[in-house]
């Protein structure tokens, strides 16, 4: 029996305390004809003692509190899982959505799972928008948080939290794998200009499947998070949406950090692989703090038409330095699009490893202090792209293996590839055995 009916039924209107509050202090309790609640304001300190799942709830109304002025805390000091499937309502959907009274840390402190892929249960809708505009909330403590598998579940939960400062904890997170709907914590922190820094140490994979029109993990999630300085992914190996045709609305981390103007310092040093259609499309979009970046460990960049990378460190305008010594492959018509366009203060790039090369188109378009760029490694093979890379660059050198000539001769960008004053030279050893 869900809690609620326990609460209803077997309270008889007296001043047992429930989730911390007495009954009493319920000021409406609307049931329906199997005793589910529906509606309910209370006020003062809301405490979900003993709810290990959300199970236990049944099915919350949407708009449970939503504006509720009197509620001034909430905890789940207990759960530990979340498991709602499609077809069971969007749990705790707007439940205190501008219920701007709520103060302190909103405490999820057991909680390890939203959904559970290894018993095959997604979780749909839970927490979706579930504090959105509670501009007082000062903290939230997610930090045993492992897995995330489904849809919606903290869609917009944190959303134009304003109040959050400090350290958002994620450090537990080791995997998201987003299904077929709109994203695990998509717009999650958007517009939270509190938050300094975020800890997703452990993360290792963001996966999302093949199928379905709408898919998102991560994105917009921090989007105009002006306050952040540090984001830590360092464990962080795969970013993939396992799909290859271009759509909007299909993406892992699409504007994840976009506008965040204080960004300095991220840490993506164990990214391997970003495969698949809009991964990382704007990720760190107009990150204009932000002076350098080690993707050393990047061997693949594979997505199509405007996919993967495109416009992921564009308008970063101090970023002077990326290091993509260890990527070996940019595939799909768009893998690389427009990736570092505007980004004022790049000089330099040595694709050290790049061997093959199909997307790219403009992907350094506006880099107007970009002199030098060499390709060591490039194979005649794996020379497909037609390099039009540079557009707004006026004076580039482009460094190419001696036995490529006739190859990029041949190209129809050549010789300026898109810039202006563009000098072409076969100066590198060849990469013929």
């Amino acid at each position: 029996m869900p809690i609620f009916n326990q609460i209803v039924k077997g309270s008889g209107g007296g001043a047992a305390e429930q989730f911390g509050l007495p009954v009493s202090s319920w000021s409406k309790l609307d049931v329906d004809a199997n005793g589910e609640l529906q509606k309910a304001t209370a006020s003062g300190d809301l405490s979900f003692d003993g709810v290990v799942s959300i199970k236990q709830l049944g099915v919350v109304p949407d708009n449970w509190f939503y504006n509720n002025k009197g509620i001034t805390s909430v905890n789940f000091p207990d759960l530990e899982l979340v498991c709602v499937s499609s077809g069971s309502g969007n749990n705790f959907y707007q439940a205190f959505r501008s219920c701007t009274n709520i103060t302190g840390t909103v405490g999820f402190p057991k909680l390890e799972k939203l959904g559970d892929y290894s018993d095959n249960k997604a979780v749909y809708g839970t927490f979706a928008n579930m504090f959105q505009g509670c501009t007082s909330i000062t903290g939230v403590d997610l930090s045993a948080l492992k897995e995330i598998y489904g849809e919606r579940a903290f869609y917009y939960g944190f959303n134009g939290c304003t109040g959050i400062t400090g350290n958002l904890d994620l450090s537990s997170l080791e995997i998201v794998r987003a299904t077929s709907g709109e994203g695990a914590f998509s717009y999650g922190f958007q517009g939270c200009t509190g938050i300094t820094s975020v800890d997703m140490s452990s993360l290792t994979q963001i996966i999302l499947p093949p199928s379905g029109s709408i898919g998102q993990a991560f994105a917009w999630m921090f989007q105009n998070c002006t306050g952040i300085t540090s984001v830590d992914m360092s464990s962080l190996t795969t970013i993939s949406t396992g799909r290859t045709t271009y759509s909007g609305t299909y993406t892992a981390c699409m504007c994840m950090f976009d506008g965040c103007s204080s960004l300095a310092t991220v840490d993506l040093s164990s990214l391997q692989t970003i495969s698949g259609a809009n991964c990382c499309s704007s990720m760190f979009q107009n990150c204009t703090s932000l002076t350098s970046i080690d993707l050393s460990s990047l061997t693949t960049i594979n997505g199509s038409y405007f996919a993967a990378c495109n416009y992921m460190f564009s308008g970063c305008t101090n970023l002077a330095s990326a290091n993509l010594s260890g990527l070996q492959q940019i595939g799909g018509d768009g893998g690389c699009s427009r990736m570092f366009q505007n980004c004022t203060s790049l000089t330099s790039m040595n694709f050290a490893s790049l061997t093959s090369v199909k997307g790219g188109s403009y992907m350094f378009s506006g880099c107007t202090s970009l002199t030098s760029v060499s390709f060591p490694a490039l194979t005649v093979a794996g020379a497909i792209t037609d390099f039009n890379w540079f557009s707004g660059v006026d004076g580039c050198t482009l460094h190419f293996p001696s036995n490529l000539q006739s190859t990029i001769e041949a190209k129809s960008a050549y010789p300026n590839f898109g810039g202006t004053n563009t000098t072409v030279l076969f100066d590198l050893p060849s990469t013929e055995s």
